[in-house]
């Protein structure tokens, strides 16, 4: 194995002086994994690229006939960084006579993208605009090098009819594998990465901190961090000259692999303070519960909410719960879940689990004015809302106001602070997407000449927990308490209520 790896140039090695390589301890404990997924998200330069490529081509040295496709985004990134690592580690196997030389083919501007070796083993490298062509193969090996270039329909497939690359990772050769005398399942699909700078879909799916966990009652995975420092083969400066000009919060997530949020831009919604604007809430089940939906197949999100009258006779409206974890759904997965994906939540399994026993009649529903149009998520061409009042009898409140008069109304309304000493829109705690929308997720990008997009952009992450909200706060709070039954808190004293 250790003839895969780059020779050891340290001059300070204790093996200086000799032709030797250096196998670091969390590359050896990334080969050692067992699970069939690996989301690796690192440091940069922390050797994640060139311990990924070792591991394909151990795989495709030790079981004859199998198959690996290589992928990146980007056509250029791909044949410069990855696809070349991949190169040159086959030409270290050849040049010690550990394999001999395989034949290159597929040539795609003047860089071949196949590489066959003597075992009947196939290698593949593919970008954005050619992966198309190997959706239809099956492979025993997968990896996606820098994968938050992709969203997760890469994976999953989305509504495609091909499932995504998920479906194909079923090569027999590797399912039925004889390694060692013993016959194993040796698939392995790799996703690697540097920290995103902002939440990330695919944690989704793979969590955002180190751990392991299955697909249902399928597959395993693993979620890998690692920080830049574990590879000592970097130039001695390079982590402290990055993190001079980072700041300590960014030094965390850039070098040493963690999961942190870190947002450019200006926040849509400035005025929003978490000190004054989130808390933690009960729910009533006297008064209604409101509900609004923000449509969308990639990332639809909805929030949970009451509107309470304090002992001064003033709504306040109090977002309770939020669905922000479903990625790829159709209108019917969003209501009913999504087979094979238990830990991602919907509307039926939320209402039963966080508003047990609440009264149909207590319950109202808003939603985008959109949904009453248009439709990304079923091949009939009825619009979303339609489905929920055909299928679910559920009928949707959808005023739609414009988006800057609806900002405004928002930015209003964070700034009103009633004398119960409580301001007019409040959030529960356990609302994390919506809160760290407002604290920056949720915002207007810099263009060329310093000036911001004169709308929010548009993420498919955090604009939709914010938009769902804003529809709630639309459709409900500018009708007041007493229009929902009589929706009325009684309270001895201005705070009792909250």
């Amino acid at each position: 194995m250790s003839d895969l790896f780059p020779i050891c140039l340290r001059p300070d090695c204790n093996k200086a002086g000799t032709e030797h390589v250096c196998i670091l301890p969390h590359q050896e404990e990334f080969l050692s994994f067992k699970e069939q997924y690996v989301y690796w998200q690192g440091g940069v330069g922390g050797a994640k690229t060139t311990t990924a490529v070792v591991d394909v081509l151990l795989r495709l040295l030790l079981i004859p006939n199998n198959r690996a496709l290589v992928i990146r985004k980007d056509y250029q990134d791909l044949f410069d960084s990855t696809w070349l690592t991949f190169q040159r580690c086959v030409e270290r196997a050849v040049a010690k006579g550990v394999i001999r030389k395989p034949k290159w083919g597929i040539k795609e501007k003047g860089t071949p993208t196949r590489c066959l070796f003597q075992n009947g083993s196939l290698a593949a490298a593919a970008h954005g605009k050619s992966l198309g062509k190997h959706l239809g193969s099956e492979w025993g090996v997968i990896l996606i090098d820098d994968c938050m270039e992709f969203d997760l329909t890469i994976l999953t497939g989305g509504d495609k009819p091909t499932a995504g690359l998920m479906s194909r990772l079923r090569l027999a050769q590797a399912y039925y594998a004889s390694v060692g005398g013993k016959v194993r399942d040796f698939r392995r699909f790799t996703l690697v990465t540097n920290p995103p700078a902002g939440k990330a879909s695919w944690w989704s799916l793979f969590g955002e901190n180190p751990g392991v966990g299955k697909f249902g009652d399928g597959a395993a995975w693993r979620h890998f961090q690692t920080s830049t420092v574990a590879n000592i083969h970097l130039p001695r400066d390079y982590y402290h000259t990055i993190a001079a000009v980072r700041s300590e919060r960014d030094v965390e997530r850039v070098l040493h692999g963690k999961s942190l949020v870190h947002f450019s831009g200006k926040p849509v919604l400035a005025e929003f303070d978490v000190v004054r604007h989130v808390g933690a809430f009960e729910f009533s089940r006297k008064i209604p519960l409101l509900i609004s939906i923000d449509f969308g197949f990639q990332h639809p999100a909805v929030v949970f909410g009451q509107i309470r009258k304090c002992a001064y006779q003033e709504d306040h409206l109090i977002a309770l719960s939020e669905i922000t974890n479903v990625f790829d759904a159709t209108i019917w997965q969003l209501v009913e879940g999504k087979q094979g994906y238990p830990e991602m939540d919907c509307l039926l399994k939320h209402l039963s689990q966080r508003y047990t026993d609440t009264s149909r009649d207590l319950i109202f529903y808003c939603c985008d004015r959109k949904g009453n149009s248009v439709s990304s998520s079923n091949p009939k061409g009825l619009n979303d809302a339609r489905i929920l009042a055909d299928e679910y009898n559920i009928s949707c409140y959808s005023r739609g106001i414009a988006l800057d008069p609806s900002l405004k109304y928002m930015r209003r309304l964070l700034t009103t602070f009633c004398k119960c000493g409580y301001c007019k829109l409040l959030i529960d705690r356990s609302c994390t997407l919506l809160i760290e929308a407002y604290s920056g997720g949720y915002r207007y990008v810099q263009q060329r000449g310093g000036v911001y997009s004169e709308k929010p952009v548009e993420d498919h992450y955090y604009e939709d927990p914010a938009d769902a909200h804003r529809y709630l706060v639309e459709n409900f709070l500018s009708l007041g308490s007493t229009h929902f039954l009589g929706s009325v808190v009684t309270v001895s004293h201005p705070t009792d209520a909250f």
